[in-house]
């Protein structure tokens, strides 16, 4: 076949036309493939992000066994269609922000205290009126019943004692996810399990509200000084949105990762707590046994790297037999409790966290007020006392 030539009449003067539209219609082609590309490209990155939440790019194998996986799927969707959507984008400061806080214990009424000294409008409840009532010198509000906490406030923040007062809060027929409007704000602060806590997220989702688990790493102490650690799952928007509250509590907050990683993460360092505890506690007994001065032995020790900082101050105390309650025995017990049903439920077995889990017990049945560091006490009971092993023996 023979190709017409530029130039050779009306028929020329065709094919030039032809060739600019197949110019043009292939322009446009590429257009469209680019962009098909692009949006190709970013779905595959989505999907295959570790971080990206339960889901293809999550390890199924880390999910509590005993929660269904098409149940945990829904959940998880559920908490995904909030993203926020319903909440104002604007910082959540003390200028312009109604605070409501449930639980009125150790912990809460000091979070809620500094709230307070940080100006923000705080409305408190708790079960024990007295509790709420007590927190009324430094400016907040009692609310008489959880609806009227809910109705009265643009962020709801509580720290439970457990899974069943956390589900009883929130999940009961008349409790906060029934009264709260879609758009609240809710920081959940209590030490649960991560199942029950993935559960709140959930029934949080299909109400509207945007739930963060908001797990607490620090002492009495520390909440009062404002220096405890702040460890969070949720929403990364939700996240920033809620710095100004983070500020007011911490010197350092993280957002670990989706729904329920707050209080997983509070687990792993509570690990690191109860183990290292048993640990000091053993090496007490040993310096005991071997005869070295208990005074010298205890101020050595504090100067020593391998005593992490959370125990330093737990050997002054101990010199003067001081294990009144910073952090309760009973307390580290339930989070040995939490922190073994998590690990059979994942098939893991954690032999060190068992036999600290044993020590301790034995502590809470023998003085259940005492600190957590009364495990000293509970091992140098075991120590027989028979003399040094410097000292010559009978048969030398």
């Amino acid at each position: 076949m023979t190709l017409p030539q530029p130039g050779a009449g009306p028929t020329g003067a065709g094919s030039k036309r032809e060739a600019v539209l197949h110019v043009m219609a292939a322009a446009v082609f590429l257009v469209f493939f680019q962009a098909y590309r692009l949006n190709a490209t970013r779905v595959s990155e989505t999907h295959s992000r570790p971080n990206a939440g339960i889901g293809p790019g999550r390890n199924r194998a880390s999910l509590p066994r005993s929660v269904d996986r098409k149940e945990m799927t829904k959940m998880t969707k559920m908490t995904k269609m909030t993203k926020m959507t319903k909440m104002t984008k604007r910082l959540l400061a003390a200028d312009q922000t109604r605070l409501g806080f449930i639980g009125m214990g150790a912990m809460g009424s000091r979070i809620a205290r500094r709230l307070r000294d940080h100006r923000y409008q705080v409305t408190v409840y708790d079960r024990k009126r007295s509790k709420a009532d007590a927190l009324v010198p430094y400016g907040a509000s009692v609310a008489g019943s959880l609806a009227e906490l809910a109705a009265n406030a643009d962020v709801i923040l509580s720290c439970l004692s457990d899974d069943e007062a956390v589900r009883g809060v929130y999940l009961a027929g008349n409790g906060i996810l029934v009264s709260t409007r879609p758009g609240t704000v809710v920081l959940e602060m209590s030490t649960i399990s991560p199942a029950a806590s993935l559960e709140l997220h959930a029934a949080a989702a299909k109400q509207g509200v945007n739930l963060m688990d908001v797990a607490i790493s620090g002492s009495t102490p520390a909440v009062e000084t404002g220096t405890v650690t702040l460890l969070a799952g949720g929403d990364a928007e939700l996240f920033e949105t809620a710095e100004p509250i983070f500020r007011a509590l911490a010197t350092h907050y993280f957002l670990i990762g989706p729904s329920g990683s707050g209080v997983s993460m509070k687990l792993v360092v509570n690990t690191l707590l109860g183990i290292g505890m048993q640990a000091v506690a053993e090496g007490i007994a040993l310096g005991e046994a071997a005869g070295i001065d208990r005074k010298r032995l205890l101020e050595v020790l504090s100067q020593t790297a391998v005593v992490a900082p959370a125990h330093v101050g737990k050997l002054a105390r101990a010199e003067h037999d001081d294990y009144s309650p910073l952090f309760g025995v009973g307390l580290m017990n339930k989070d040995f409790h939490l922190i073994l049903q998590t690990a059979k439920l994942l098939n893991l077995v954690l032999p060190a966290t068992a036999a600290a889990f044993e020590v301790n017990s034995a502590a809470l049945r023998q003085d259940p007020g005492a600190d957590f560091s009364f495990v000293i006490r509970q091992m140098e009971s075991s120590v027989a006392r028979k003399g040094s092993l410097n000292a010559p023996s009978e048969t030398a």
